[in-house]
């Protein structure tokens, strides 16, 4: 599979984002880098055993609750272990991954503002693309695109909602797409303090406790304030302790 990573202002760029990611070895959600071309056009080439991408499941029954939990606890693994080497992700939208045969997720486009010591030291110039959540996200949108840490636990929020309430963009409609997150974003912000609001589509399960403490957990991405959102790291034993609750609760068979 060919991308084009329009996060990456040059080839000095993007010899620095693999010298980031080369930290992370194989990571089981980023594809697998094969090689990368600069002849004329700029193209990077991964190699993946894709089920499907991400965005056109959104509405499948084929995506069950337990499912769904464990996609999210890959992209809060996968922002966890990003934040730990203090490098953004960047790019988390459902537009962007795919799941391979095996449903593991691959983020298969994602900027790296600035890295702690590599981008000082090459001091290079980031054009960052955070996916089209970025422009939702407060201070990106509203400080001259000023995006921190936090800024990929607000994606997460905005990615979250998509995923819990089974909506899929019109196909094919490209203007609707791009207004999705913003959709659900303002309306899930407009409910912020409407008390045991739970955003998760019903098809998906009938429990309210489950419901209600995911749509606690957007609630807290979507602070506006930096310091009140959640880390990676609370976002993964939240998703992780409902996805066990979940579990124990299904029936047994005899």
């Amino acid at each position: 599979m060919v991308l084009h990573p329009y996060a990456l202002c040059d080839e000095v760029a993007f010899l620095t984002k693999d010298e980031c990611l080369g930290g992370f070895g194989r990571h089981r959600n980023l594809p697998n880098l094969v090689g990368y071309t600069f002849d004329n056009t700029f193209a990077v080439i991964y190699q993946m055993n894709i089920k499907n991408s991400l965005l056109s499941m959104l509405d499948s029954d084929e995506l069950d609750w337990n499912t769904r939990l464990d996609i999210a606890i890959q992209v809060a693994k996968l922002i966890m272990d990003f934040h730990s080497k203090l490098v953004h992700v960047g790019g988390i939208d459902v537009s962007n991954m795919l799941i391979d045969e095996e449903w593991n997720v691959k983020l298969c486009e994602f900027g790296l503002r600035s890295h702690v010591g590599v981008a000082e030291r090459r001091r290079i110039t980031w054009v960052y693309t955070g996916g089209s959540y970025a422009a939702y996200i407060p201070e990106v949108n509203c400080s001259g695109g000023k995006f921190v840490l936090k800024s990929d636990i607000y994606a997460f929020g905005i990615f979250l909602m998509e995923l819990i309430c089974k909506v899929k963009p019109t196909a094919g409609d490209a203007l609707w797409e791009g207004r999705m997150g913003w959709f659900l974003q303002g309306w899930a912000i407009r409910h912020m303090d409407t008390p045991g609001i739970n955003f998760v589509d019903p098809s998906l399960t009938d429990d309210l406790e489950d419901g209600i403490e995911i749509t606690n957990l957007v609630k807290l991405c979507f602070q506006e304030d930096l310091h009140s959102r959640p880390s990676a790291a609370h976002l993964l034993k939240v998703l992780e302790k409902v996805k066990q609750r979940a579990a124990n609760k299904k029936p047994k068979l005899i």
